[in-house]
């Protein structure tokens, strides 16, 4: 009786580690689909592929996350957005406090960023060009942190 108790102690041990297995590498996936987002690997015909195909998110779709901050939150292809705008509007942003929101988040932000005068978001460093990039899409119209937003 004592090794059948053991056997499904083992066998529950096995199944805990195949899921933690299996949820440390879909992460890390999410991480690589997520770098590729913020323009790592740009060059690369497979990252690009991947984008246009619809399988990882590209990087117009993934700024729409940083210009609005409380939508838009799958880093791999964004399929899940519906869904997981809708449960984050339904069971979270109503239990932020004020200073939560993302519209008051994205304001302190741009005020820190001139108020220390930073140029670029502490990630600039990893992905090599970053910095040049940010500043061009700060003079374009497609940026979000360069102009405010109407209505908030």
């Amino acid at each position: 009786m004592a090794a059948l108790h053991w056997l499904a102690w083992a066998r529950l041990a096995d199944f805990a580690n195949l899921v933690l297995y299996v949820v440390l590498h879909v992460g890390m996936f999410c991480q690589v689909s997520h770098a590729a987002a913020h323009g790592r690997w740009a060059s690369s015909r497979w990252v690009k592929l991947l984008q246009r195909s619809g399988l990882w998110v590209s990087p117009a779709a993934h700024r729409l996350h940083h210009c609005e901050l409380d939508k838009n939150f799958c880093i791999v292809n964004g399929w899940a957005n519906p869904l997981v705008d809708r449960l984050f509007r339904t069971l979270v942003a109503h239990r932020l406090p004020p200073s939560m929101t993302p519209a008051v988040q994205r304001e302190v932000y741009i005020a820190r960023r001139a108020a220390n005068a930073v140029e670029a978001p502490p990630y600039h460093g990893l992905v090599p060009g970053y910095r040049e990039r940010l500043r061009h899409r700060q003079s374009s119209s497609r940026s979000c942190l360069a102009r405010p937003r109407a209505g908030r």
